[in-house]
């Protein structure tokens, strides 16, 4: 992206087809069920440990060469991604019928909010 954001498949746009592809559900309200829930558990626990990483996790080769940290913008889209996710859920809330998906959305909207605010 900094070399030609013009070609470049962007951060944003990576999430943005993450978003689409797993939480695809929100936006029309429908049941989720067993498998897309774990999914969609995964994906806000990868959330969780970028923006609040582990003292213990292994450093992976994307974190030795460029890693999330307060000096570039991988955090700034982590966490914005991970806010407008939570904004989602919430809004999805009021229209979810399903016991097991509100549930779901409940839990995982309040571990996305934690990460964000850690010392709540």
């Amino acid at each position: 992206e900094s070399y030609d954001a013009t070609k470049a498949y962007t951060a944003a746009e990576m999430f943005s087809d993450l978003e689409k592809g797993i939480w695809s559900e929100l936006p029309v309200h429908k049941p989720i069920d067993l498998f897309r829930r774990n999914l969609q558990k995964t994906y806000a626990e990868k959330l969780i440990n970028l923006i609040n990483p582990a003292e213990t996790q292994p450093r992976t080769m994307l974190d030795a060469q460029q890693g999330l940290n307060k000096t570039n913008d991988g955090m700034s889209i982590v966490k914005g991604h991970t806010k407008k996710l939570v904004a989602q859920i919430r809004a999805a809330l009021p229209l979810i019928k399903d016991g097991p998906t509100r549930l779901h959305l409940q839990d995982v909207m309040e571990r996305l909010t934690a990460a964000l605010d850690p010392k709540k």
